[in-house]
């Protein structure tokens, strides 16, 4: 994840400054860094929190960035904090190969996979390592430590998040507080059979 930050702004010390080992200062003055596993290095597969296998994930384990968290959909600021609900990226993905590409250009879903890894350089997230899903999530991070803390996902959160997937497609703060707007998928549901889950993860 790279954060952006005014000129001004830049030059504050605190403990996530510290920890900044790569940045881009940019010619409008803004300054962009790298403050996922900022010691993983550039290029590196990377997301704000870790896969740790068969569809979880934690806020840190090993610095195995989980790339399926890297699409934020809805994110707001408050105090120290920024919110951000990320939109699951595995499953979307294999479906526009699968489905999308490939009925509509012609093309076997090899091929469309074979395209789209062309046109990102062999590095396209095609789903996590072991085949599993682990869901969209929301989470904080602290702009000044560097914390991150999962609030709601399938597999961790805090006060009730836990077994929760948030799909939320927007967020606003009224009256001191944060709103999320989107659907959230009760894993724990007895109505939902697998098949229900996997298909709101994908969504």
């Amino acid at each position: 994840m790279w954060g952006g930050v005014g000129a001004a702004h830049a030059e504050e010390r605190d403990t996530l400054g510290d920890s900044v080992l790569n940045a881009y200062n940019a010619f409008n003055g803004m300054r962009f860094e790298k403050v996922s596993h900022p010691q993983s290095g550039l290029r590196a597969a990377d997301g704000v929190v870790d896969y740790i296998g068969n569809g979880m994930i934690a806020e840190a384990d090993k610095g195995q960035g989980d790339r399926g968290q890297s699409y934020s959909y809805a994110a707001a600021s408050h105090g120290d904090w920024v919110y951000i609900g990320t939109m699951y990226g595995g499953l979307g993905v294999q479906a526009i190969l699968s489905h999308g590409m490939a009925s509509n250009m012609g093309m076997s879903a090899e091929a469309a996979k074979n395209l789209m890894q062309t046109m990102y350089a062999g590095r396209m997230y095609l789903g996590e390592p072991d085949g599993k899903s682990a869901g969209g999530m929301l989470f904080k991070f602290n702009v000044k430590t560097g914390e991150t803390k999962i609030l709601m996902s399938k597999s961790a959160g805090i006060e009730g998040g836990k077994g929760i997937i948030p799909t939320f497609r927007s967020a606003f703060e009224m009256n001191g507080k944060l709103y999320f707007e989107g659907m959230v998928m009760d894993t724990a549901n007895p109505d939902l059979d697998q098949r229900e889950i996997q298909t709101a993860i994908a969504m």
